[in-house]
């Protein structure tokens, strides 16, 4: 689909959408006229036609044909064109022979094909009404590949993502991915065709919290299939101690996500981890095959809903098997929201990305939140689409000064997981007996958690549950740390601010670290680590009740 846009000023989201900015006055209205044009394919020749006839530019005509090293015509070569260096455009040619109409200029060619290695480049000048023929003789067919990860100490077999370090990347989506899972009933093993030549994939499993990716070099040869094994160590297993982590804000292929839900698992299950979890926009199609997807591989899904009114977005889990939305978010007020998402089943109401120019907190503080500020959500959104991470915890903090107990969630926003990375932030939580979807987010809900770009942490009293001591009595709080990457420094922050520190020098990745304190008054106490890379991570609150005598 493309949308010429005459009247656009400006081009967002760095790449080719259109938009004019503007401003309305109240009761003022802007009407703005455009082509919508729809193809059957991919293939962006008459999208060209239709500019050039659109802007009446000069034009010319170049067609010629694409073959493979043994002769052989391609039967759906795809002939990319760049300009100044980028991409411009492409066109999709049939048995071997292309044909696209260019703007007068200069131009540099390409063939490819689905799995097919590229042709060398070649040259053309675009002139005015000009007919040039450029042909393509050195394509290779494709190869294969088949690739198997597995446990380095025991060889079991682990889900992975493979994506392309080195080596032929192809331009454009259909021609082949860049990033390859493995499969979902053959746990470790992956099976593609790939272009032919020099690879380097990095393969990674449990998104590096609980090891460490490898790089695997692989000769690919046309017609052929190469068989490469992968061993990763796996250095932590929190889910021994009884922390299980899931990706909290994850679309499937509702709305503009474009992830189908076997897709999604397989992406959640290479990160590592532990509950499959989706919230696609005010949609609840996907839960049966998510549930179905995860029953199969013995392990809890949370079924979730993003109900996503313009002025602030909720997740609600887990919501009741086949319940399906019933209020028009475009009408409703906060109030109905969160009844809603009750009425749903759900345990949980998550404030999605609160500091965005449409999330909740940003809406209610100006006053464009219909219905005002409602305290009936349970949790706020750490987003790594976002760069709001200080804001979120600034409220927090401010929220448990009050002494009202909101807490941490974690999620990704990921619509594509070719491009997104499933898991890259999310949320740890401590779950005594059977994983369910209710006794996680029941976890949450209590604050028994901690959210993670990286580092882990193992507290010796729980997150969100409230010790007692007397005035003035020394007492200490100890947590266990690991990280794969190295640990660089903890922070322990309290109603005052920061009450203790601790630093590492970044090649250790394993360290128990005390704070000895005394408190005068109630308090609460949440820690911060920050690992080699600069990756955090952030706690939940422990309270503390102080008992005088």
């Amino acid at each position: 689909m493309t949308l010429h846009a005459p009247y656009f000023d400006h081009i967002g989201y760095g790449s080719k959408d259109m938009f004019q900015l503007h401003t309305l006055a109240p009761g003022e209205s802007r009407t703005f006229d455009a082509q919508l044009q729809v193809g059957g394919s991919g293939d962006l020749a008459p999208i060209l036609e239709n500019e050039i006839r659109r802007r009446h530019l000069d034009s010319g005509l170049v067609s010629g044909i694409a073959r493979t090293k043994d002769g052989k015509a391609v039967p759906r070569p795809v002939l990319v064109i760049e300009k100044n260096g980028h991409p411009f455009a492409w066109t999709i040619g049939h048995a071997g022979a292309y044909e696209v109409r260019l703007p007068v200029g200069e131009y540099s060619l390409y063939a490819t094909a689905k799995n097919h290695s590229q042709s060398k480049r070649a040259s053309v000048t675009v002139t005015a009404n000009s007919r040039k023929t450029q042909d393509f003789w050195d394509l290779d067919h494709p190869g294969r590949i088949h690739l198997s990860v597995n446990d380095e100490q025991d060889a079991k077999p682990m889900d992975a993502r493979i994506t392309i370090k080195e080596g032929q990347k192809p331009p454009i989506g259909f021609l082949g991915p860049t990033t390859i899972f493995t499969e979902l009933d053959r746990k470790g093993s992956a099976d593609l065709a790939i272009a032919p030549g020099h690879y380097l994939f990095t393969v990674t499993s449990g998104g590096g919290f609980t090891s460490a990716g490898r790089d695997a070099s692989v000769d690919v040869r046309a017609g052929h299939t190469t068989p490469t094994s992968v061993a990763l160590k796996v250095s932590f297993d929190p889910t021994a101690r009884g922390w299980y982590s899931a990706d909290m804000h994850h679309h499937a292929d509702q709305a503009e996500a474009v992830t189908p839900p076997a897709d999604l698992a397989r992406s959640q299950l290479a990160a590592g981890l532990d509950v499959l979890f989706v919230s696609d926009h005010d949609s609840t199609l996907n839960h049966a095959k998510l549930k179905k997807i995860a029953d199969r591989r013995g392990i809890a899904f949370i079924p979730g809903i993003e109900i996503s009114p313009s002025w602030g977005h909720f997740n609600a889990y887990p919501v009741s098997s086949g319940s399906t939305l019933t209020i028009d978010t475009g009408k409703s007020d906060v109030d109905a929201v969160f009844a809603e998402a009750r009425r749903l089943g759900a345990t949980v109401i998550q404030a999605n990305h609160p500091f965005i120019p449409f999330g909740y907190l940003t809406s209610a503080a100006a006053g464009v939140a219909p219905g005002g500020f409602n305290p009936g959500f349970d949790l706020l959104e750490i987003n790594a689409a976002e760069e709001g991470d200080e804001k979120v915890m600034n409220a927090l903090k401010a929220y448990w000064n009050s002494g009202h107990r909101y807490y941490l969630t974690a999620g990704t926003d990921t619509h594509d997981v070719w491009k997104d990375e499933s898991g890259r932030v999310r949320v740890y939580a401590h779950v005594d007996g059977p994983v369910t979807p209710w006794a996680f987010a029941q976890a949450l809900k209590d604050g028994h958690a901690y959210v993670s770009y990286g580092p882990l942490i193992f507290p010796a009293a729980m997150f969100g549950d409230t010790l007692r001591f007397k005035s003035d009595k020394l007492f200490n709080l100890v947590f266990d740390l690991k990280s794969i990457a190295g640990l660089a420094r903890a922070e322990l922050t309290g109603r005052g601010g920061v009450v203790g520190t601790g630093t590492y020098d970044g090649a250790q990745h394993e360290a128990r670290i005390e704070f000895p304190l005394k408190a005068n008054q109630s308090t609460w106490f949440s820690l911060e680590v920050t690992d080699r890379l600069g990756k955090k991570a952030y706690t939940d609150p422990i309270w503390v009740d102080v008992v005088r005598f």
